[in-house]
């Protein structure tokens, strides 16, 4: 494997999930060699996972596209971390317990916190300001509807008033 660079890889807005993708395999072993290779059926178990094709690696998209490279959150620097979001992740005879492992990270924790709230969260100020201008224009629904009233008794020449006097309060 490549020495992780410390650049964020590119990732789109959804996670790169290959599922009918020939993966590469990898050799494990010294002494009895075992070949192992990224395996399609992670992806149902760990939504978070994108696979980089061209490098045989896997990433966190949750840590890299929603967290880190919207700016919406500073890396703990964790050295478990590093692999899911610099180097990649290719250590496929250990993959669930290494996936396992980023899940539980502050880094993966906060990244999944961050990318559940709504990007549509707007200032309190704004959220006050709309529902003034939502209930100026129910208010002004309503006084067109009591002009266009008045019109129609002004040419019917029908008083504004009512017949009996009003009962006092």
């Amino acid at each position: 494997m490549a020495k992780p660079s410390l650049a964020l890889p590119d990732v789109a807005d959804d996670p790169h999930q290959p599922r009918d993708f020939d993966f590469p395999k990898r050799m494990f072993g010294k002494t009895q060699v075992v070949w192992r290779s990224f395996q399609p059926s992670w992806f149902s178990r760990w939504k978070w996972l994108h696979y980089f094709t061209t490098l045989d690696v896997a990433y966190c998209h949750t840590c890299v596209f929603l967290a880190v490279k919207s700016g919406k959150m500073q890396l703990t620097g964790n050295s478990r971390d590093s692999a899911f979001l610099y180097g990649g992740f290719s250590n496929w005879k250990d993959a669930t317990v290494g996936f396992a492992k980023h899940e539980s990270t502050a880094t993966h924790k906060g990244a999944v916190e961050i990318s559940a709230i709504p990007s549509t969260n707007r200032d309190v100020g704004e959220m006050l300001s709309s529902a003034h201008a939502a209930e100026k224009a129910v208010s002004r629904a309503c006084l067109l509807k009591i002009a266009e009233n008045i019109r129609f008794l002004v040419r019917q020449g029908l008083a504004l008033r009512p017949r009996q006097p009003l009962a006092s309060l």
